[in-house]
């Protein structure tokens, strides 16, 4: 067993040549993408409070409206147009986040890429690693990245995302009263330790929904529309 760690990787800056040591097994390769955030992406934290869920939105041409746009005249492929794509993830409410956005920060080029052994790349967040037993082909493990929660609360903090809104805090808050309702009247050890789990669950999001009322974080805009009569 081996555990390989992506330090030979590249940013996604541009279609010069990656490291061609230490090639990843093929069945890693994919695309490259931009993360992407929808209204109701949200989970919690007992420590970081709520967090946004983040969407991968590939760039694979001919999926979603992506674009192959050709080679260059040294015949390497060119960066497909996710133009269309990503402008049909706004119209849905997300919010799209580029690899490039200088709001970033230290997590600007969070994309990275490493060579497989099919000649294509593993697209990957910054941070991660790949432990890998023979081949790899069949036996490997993506061990996410240190880095990853402090980006979410990043992209929480700085207003890169829309902050949570009422309905996905009842989402979630939904979501928690039924798991605990699913292990009421059991009475085994376990269904008690779920019960307190979800219970202390419960209570940190209230307080956590309170605080962010309080300050003044959470805002709707009501809208009464006068409509006409059909």
């Amino acid at each position: 067993m081996g555990v390989r760690i992506l330090d030979r990787s590249e940013e996604v800056t541009s279609n010069g040549p990656a490291s061609t040591e230490d090639l990843l097994p093929p069945s890693l390769s994919n695309e490259r993408f931009d993360f992407v955030h929808y209204p109701l992406g949200w989970s919690y934290d007992e420590k970081l409070g709520f967090l946004p869920e983040l969407s991968q939105l590939y760039h694979m041409p001919g999926v979603n409206g992506v674009r192959d746009t050709g080679k260059d005249r040294d015949g390497r492929s060119l960066p497909p147009d996710a133009t269309a794509t990503r402008a049909g993830s706004q119209r849905k409410g997300g919010v799209v986040i580029y690899p490039d956005d200088n709001r970033l920060g230290e997590y600007r080029r969070f994309l990275r890429r490493a060579p497989c052994k099919n000649g294509h790349y593993f697209y990957f967040f910054t941070g991660v690693e790949v432990q890998v037993w023979g081949d790899g082909e069949s036996q490997h493990r993506i061990i996410p990245s240190p880095k990853w929660q402090p980006f979410l609360v990043y992209l929480r903090d700085k207003r890169i995302v829309d902050p949570i809104s009422e309905p996905a805090y009842d989402r979630l808050r939904n979501v928690a009263l039924t798991e605990l309702e699913s292990v009421r009247g059991q009475t085994t050890s376990v269904a008690e330790q779920r019960r307190k789990a979800i219970t202390a669950r419960l209570n940190g999001m209230e307080k956590e929904w309170a605080k962010l009322n309080k300050a003044g974080s959470v805002t709707a805009v009501t809208v009464k529309p006068e409509g006409e009569a059909v």
